[in-house]
């Protein structure tokens, strides 16, 4: 993979993230734990897009936190 390829990855997973985040929490209408946000900085590409698809089946952290695999 190019320098290229691999910055252009990363500005995709950083506008995920972005997207992720302001989606969370206008869903579940609060700021995010430190917790949950360090998850989700942490979390791959694939796995913000799985949360931005999955955002109509979230009703809590803990719903996030499970599908990221996470223990709390």
């Amino acid at each position: 993979m190019s320098v290229a390829d691999k910055l252009r990855r990363e500005g995709k997973r950083e506008e995920a993230l972005e997207v992720a985040l302001n989606l969370l929490e206008k869903k579940l209408q609060t700021d995010l734990s430190a917790q949950l946000q360090k998850e989700l900085e942490d979390a791959s590409y694939e796995k913000l897009k799985e949360v931005q698809n999955k955002l109509f089946d979230l009703e809590s952290e803990d719903d996030v936190f499970e599908l990221l695999e996470v223990q709390k």
